[in-house]
């Protein structure tokens, strides 16, 4: 469970490499609120759309605080994976909370936002 912006989301969490790695991938829909991923080191952060079905926003996050969102990351059906969009954390990062597209703006999510993490 995390806390935005004083609302309570619940977020599955990728734990292992593996998970990290499939992400959302394959799946129809989002599950719960979204997917969270935890990174023992901060550092500037990749993610793609690969096997992606539906757009979402990816919330990039530092010592639980916002620095970037990337809004509407939309799949690319049919592009191979060498061709794929790439986002990419504008700073360092620990932690990144992908939702349902649309989901950061209707939590009003800034830069500089806090995410308490339960």
């Amino acid at each position: 469970m995390s806390i935005v912006n004083g609302r309570t989301l619940k977020l599955v969490a990728a734990t292992s490499k593996q998970a990290k790695a499939k992400g959302l991938s394959d799946r129809k829909e989002i599950p719960y609120d979204g997917m969270i991923f935890f990174f023992k080191q901060s550092r500037r952060l990749v993610f793609w759309m690969k096997d992606m079905h539906f757009p979402i926003d990816i919330l990039w996050v530092a010592n639980s605080k916002v620095i970037d969102i990337s809004e509407n990351a939309q799949p690319e059906p049919n592009v191979s994976d060498y061709n794929l969009k790439t986002y990419n954390s504008s700073e360092k990062t620990d932690t990144v909370i992908e939702l349902n597209s649309g989901k950061a703006k209707q939590l009003n999510m800034k830069n500089g936002s806090i995410i308490k993490l339960q």
